[in-house]
């Protein structure tokens, strides 16, 4: 075999791998799906309850995203499928990391960005309630505000 040849085709081999490396890297939304909540001793948002990735509830909605962050309305849980249930319009998830932003909904839109505490697969475990850490920032009228650490804590169910 000729030199052009086996680098022609070691070179091959070494794109195949750096392709395959990057795709174990990606993250399915029904992986990480669920609600998760602030973990810790106060809201550091006090309109926000909670966010939905992937769940049943997300999906029959009329405005169809990957998720949603969820305000409340007045003192109570905002009714699904309202203005408070803000569509997350950008998402990417990692096995290492998470970063998603919302449209604007009530004049505010959210952006996060962060990391997972424990391996995806192993968040229900007893002993681990935060699952998600990361910066918060906070927009409003499409200006920044705003931005908190988090913690979050998952729920497979509501």
């Amino acid at each position: 075999m000729s030199p052009k040849c086996l680098l022609l085709i070691s070179f091959t081999v070494a794109l195949f791998s750096v392709g395959m490396a990057q795709k174990s890297d990606s993250v399915r939304i029904a992986d990480v799906a669920g609600y998760y909540a602030f973990y810790g001793k106060s809201d550091p948002y006090p309109k926000l309850t909670q966010i939905t990735l992937g769940t049943e509830d997300s999906i029959s909605f009329s405005v169809k995203a990957p998720g949603y962050v969820v305000f409340y309305s007045d003192t109570t849980i905002a009714p699904p499928d309202t203005d408070a249930w803000c569509p997350i319009s950008d998402i990417r998830i990692t096995k290492d990391s998470l970063f998603f932003s919302t449209q604007e909904c009530l004049n505010e839109q959210y952006r996060f960005a962060g990391h997972w505490l424990l391996p995806i697969g192993t968040f229900d475990r007893e002993g681990y309630p935060a699952v998600l850490e990361g910066a918060l920032d906070r927009y409003v009228h499409g200006k920044f505000r705003e931005s908190k650490k988090v913690c979050f804590e998952y729920s497979p169910e509501c």
